[in-house]
């Protein structure tokens, strides 16, 4: 439009318009990345590092109580014993119509262990050779070493072997055991008193027996009684030095 002559522009000042504020972003939830896995615990010999494994504490070791064998084996032992047979004597006693005669036996050994504060512990063992009879007769003497009484031929030792002993009086003492002649195993007792002077002991005692237990005589003319009794003694005299 022209006024005046002049020609009025429109103004060109920039308009202040209001625009809305954009809207706000909507949240968005954000989930915490999860920890990084522990590896487990590793039973090889790998390293491992000390805080990714546990400690693991040790169970208790409970020990057993000792058995009554590992109790005695626990005690000190019982001495031995060595018999000097030069002065030592294994007889026996008996009867041959209506007199009584005695011999010995003159081949023996014996193992001893004993300790009279350790009964527990101590043991006896006799070996004896029939063969080495000898009771003053030559005919008597023969005659014990055929089939019929000890067949030294089969059976050329004899044994006894203690199982327990037990004190019965000042210096007197039981060995409960087993006597085996031939084929014949039968349980005795042995009754003897023990003197123990330092390293020496001297021991005494015997034991009777029937001798028809042990297969001893026993052809039909034997077995008379009235020609050769059934009981028979055996009696002996150790003496001994401590080996140890």
């Amino acid at each position: 439009l022209q006024k005046g002559g002049e020609v009025e522009r429109e103004s060109t000042a920039p308009l202040d318009i209001a625009l809305p504020e954009p809207a706000p972003a909507a949240a968005v939830a954000v989930e915490p990345a999860p920890p990084p896995a522990t590896e487990p615990a590793r039973l090889n010999n790998d390293s491992v590092a000390p805080e990714s494994v546990a400690a693991v504490e040790a169970p208790a070791v409970i020990k057993p109580a000792p058995s009554p064998v590992e109790a005695v084996a626990s005690m000190a032992s019982p001495p031995v014993w060595t018999v000097n047979n030069a002065a030592s004597t294994l007889r026996f006693i008996g009867e041959e119509g209506g007199a009584q005669f005695e011999g010995q036996f003159s081949e023996f050994t014996a193992q001893i262990v004993f300790d009279p504060d350790n009964l527990g512990a101590s043991a006896i063992r006799v070996d004896v050779k029939p063969a080495s009879a000898d009771s003053g007769n030559p005919f008597r003497d023969d005659t014990m070493k055929d089939r019929d009484w000890f067949d030294v031929k089969t059976h050329d030792s004899a044994q006894f072997t203690s199982k327990t002993i037990r004190k019965t009086g000042a210096n007197a003492y039981e060995a409960d055991g087993t006597l085996t002649i031939k084929d014949f195993s039968h349980d005795v007792t042995l009754a003897f008193t023990l003197d123990i002077d330092g390293d020496r002991a001297h021991a005494a005692g015997g034991v009777d027996l029937i001798r028809t237990d042990y297969g001893l005589g026993m052809g039909a003319s034997w077995l008379e009684s009235e020609k050769v009794a059934l009981a028979v003694r055996v009696v002996f005299e150790i003496n001994a030095v401590r080996a140890d």
